[in-house]
């Protein structure tokens, strides 16, 4: 591939991870909430933000695995990024 395809795989990447991140942190807010909100209930109401808090929390793990499959796919072509610009000017 030439350096040109490469650093268009980076900018792709890179926006994907920033979305993932931005959606990572809404999700980590909303879990905290539904955790205060858990403590702060009546016991009756109780269950039902735990059950909240429980989704919210499988969420997250799956899109840290896209995360981690992003950032894996994102330094890799960083790599063969490097590679073809020391390539391409002899450094």
């Amino acid at each position: 591939m030439s350096l040109l395809k490469e650093a268009e795989y980076i900018y792709v990447f890179s926006k994907e991870l920033l979305r993932l991140n931005r959606k990572l942190k809404k999700l980590g807010k909303a879990a905290e909430k539904h955790k205060k909100r858990h403590n702060e209930a009546k016991e009756d109401k109780q269950l039902r933000h735990k059950v909240r808090h429980a989704n919210t929390v499988q969420d997250i793990e799956k899109l840290m695995g896209r995360h981690n499959q992003i950032f894996t796919r994102l330094k890799n072509h960083y790599h063969r990024f490097a590679h073809y610009l020391r390539k391409e000017h002899k450094i």
